[in-house]
């Protein structure tokens, strides 16, 4: 069973890296690869959020990237949240 398990570590540590020091994650939903990636998260401002999200369509072990401009708000200390899901096509980069 462990050599048939998915190791998870890689995705995260690209994830964090695609961030940067600009992104904070709130919360991070997966279900499983079957099922779209969701992420909440925080920015300083909406031109940060963009180019996350533009930033993990790039990534070619991941797609379907979708940022709803609904999902993008202010919040009580001056940032934005918001909700960005995707697809992960493959664990590996």
């Amino acid at each position: 069973a462990k050599k048939s398990s998915q190791k998870w570590s890689p995705f995260f540590e690209q994830l964090n890296g695609l961030a940067g020091n600009q992104i904070v994650f709130d919360r991070i939903l997966i279900q499983s690869l079957s099922f779209p990636v969701r992420i909440q998260g925080r920015a300083d401002n909406e031109k940060v959020i963009v180019n996350f999200k533009n930033t993990i369509a790039s990534q070619p072990n991941l797609e379907k990237a979708n940022l709803p401009l609904t999902g993008i708000r202010p919040t009580a200390d001056r940032r934005m949240s918001f909700e960005l899901s995707f697809v992960i096509k493959s664990l590996n980069r």
